[in-house]
Protein backbone atom coordinates (compact mmCIF):
# COMPACT_ATOMS: atom_id res chain seq x y z
CA UNK A 1 0.00 0.00 0.00
CA UNK A 2 1.17 3.51 -0.85
CA UNK A 3 1.21 6.28 1.63
CA UNK A 4 2.47 8.70 -1.06
CA UNK A 5 -0.67 11.32 -1.42
CA UNK A 6 -1.45 13.33 -3.87
CA UNK A 7 -2.24 16.89 -4.11
CA UNK A 8 -5.65 17.75 -5.96
CA UNK A 9 -5.36 21.32 -7.10
CA UNK A 10 -7.76 22.30 -10.42
CA UNK A 11 -5.44 22.15 -13.81
CA UNK A 12 -4.59 25.54 -15.28
CA UNK A 13 -6.45 26.54 -18.32
CA UNK A 14 -5.05 28.78 -20.76
CA UNK A 15 -6.97 31.60 -19.51
CA UNK A 16 -5.06 31.73 -16.29
CA UNK A 17 -2.62 34.38 -16.02
CA UNK A 18 1.45 34.20 -15.23
CA UNK A 19 3.96 36.54 -13.95
CA UNK A 20 7.41 35.92 -13.29
CA UNK A 21 8.81 38.86 -11.99
CA UNK A 22 13.25 38.55 -12.20
CA UNK A 23 15.31 40.36 -9.80
CA UNK A 24 19.19 40.60 -8.18
CA UNK A 25 17.91 38.91 -4.98
CA UNK A 26 14.76 38.40 -3.37
CA UNK A 27 14.38 41.50 -1.65
CA UNK A 28 13.91 42.98 -5.25
CA UNK A 29 11.14 40.73 -6.35
CA UNK A 30 9.07 41.55 -3.36
CA UNK A 31 8.91 45.10 -3.82
CA UNK A 32 8.31 44.62 -7.07
CA UNK A 33 5.11 42.08 -6.22
CA UNK A 34 4.71 44.85 -3.45
CA UNK A 35 5.20 47.63 -6.07
CA UNK A 36 2.54 46.36 -8.61
CA UNK A 37 -0.33 45.21 -6.31
CA UNK A 38 -0.37 42.12 -7.21
CA UNK A 39 -1.83 40.36 -4.40
CA UNK A 40 -4.63 42.68 -4.54
CA UNK A 41 -5.01 41.80 -7.90
CA UNK A 42 -5.30 38.00 -7.06
CA UNK A 43 -1.88 37.08 -7.94
CA UNK A 44 -0.17 34.12 -5.56
CA UNK A 45 3.46 32.45 -5.63
CA UNK A 46 2.87 29.68 -7.98
CA UNK A 47 6.29 27.67 -6.76
CA UNK A 48 9.12 28.70 -4.25
CA UNK A 49 11.15 31.98 -5.15
CA UNK A 50 14.86 30.86 -6.28
CA UNK A 51 17.91 31.48 -8.21
CA UNK A 52 17.52 30.68 -12.15
CA UNK A 53 20.01 30.45 -14.59
CA UNK A 54 18.45 31.55 -18.38
CA UNK A 55 18.78 29.66 -21.69
CA UNK A 56 17.21 30.94 -24.58
CA UNK A 57 17.24 29.57 -28.11
CA UNK A 58 19.81 30.53 -30.24
CA UNK A 59 19.38 33.27 -32.05
CA UNK A 60 16.86 35.03 -30.00
CA UNK A 61 17.01 38.66 -28.96
CA UNK A 62 16.62 38.29 -25.57
CA UNK A 63 19.45 36.86 -25.13
CA UNK A 64 21.22 40.02 -25.41
CA UNK A 65 19.14 41.00 -22.32
CA UNK A 66 19.29 38.16 -19.91
CA UNK A 67 21.09 35.29 -21.56
CA UNK A 68 24.70 34.01 -21.30
CA UNK A 69 25.38 36.26 -24.48
CA UNK A 70 25.04 39.17 -21.92
CA UNK A 71 27.41 37.70 -19.30
CA UNK A 72 24.71 37.32 -16.69
CA UNK A 73 24.81 35.67 -13.17
CA UNK A 74 22.28 33.72 -12.15
CA UNK A 75 18.72 35.74 -11.13
CA UNK A 76 16.34 35.17 -8.73
CA UNK A 77 12.41 34.29 -10.06
CA UNK A 78 9.19 33.92 -8.83
CA UNK A 79 6.47 32.85 -10.76
CA UNK A 80 2.76 34.25 -9.57
CA UNK A 81 -0.07 33.23 -10.86
CA UNK A 82 -4.18 34.03 -10.87
CA UNK A 83 -6.70 31.54 -12.19
CA UNK A 84 -8.83 32.64 -14.76
CA UNK A 85 -12.34 35.07 -13.26
CA UNK A 86 -10.47 35.65 -10.31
Amino acid sequence: MSTHQHRHTKPHTDRDEFITIIGEDAEEVSRVYAKDGLAAKGFSILHRMGRHSFRLPEGSPLAAHIGEEAGMRPMVAATYMRRAGS
